[in-house]
């Protein structure tokens, strides 16, 4: 095995960006779901759909930190 030519910018490569995310997701939802699993039950059933509430509030996130929000002009 090799290193390619120019490995320190490996991590421009979208394959490479895309596994980080898909690593960050998976890591995530294994702790989302860690959390969620060492709740007594009583809780679980208190929320109601604490599933659909999850993933909105999951994809929410992923939507804000995609996109990009401009700096109001302030007039100078």
């Amino acid at each position: 095995m090799k290193l390619i030519p120019d490995w320190k910018k490996a991590w421009k490569l979208p394959s490479v960006q895309g596994s980080v995310i898909g690593m960050l997701v998976m890591g995530f939802v294994e702790v989302v779901r860690e959390t969620w699993l060492s709740l007594p039950p009583y809780i679980h059933d208190q929320i109601p759909h604490s599933n659909r509430i999850g993933f909105g509030l999951f994809l929410l996130v992923l939507i804000l930190r995609i996109t990009t929000s401009r700096k109001k002009d302030d007039g100078k």
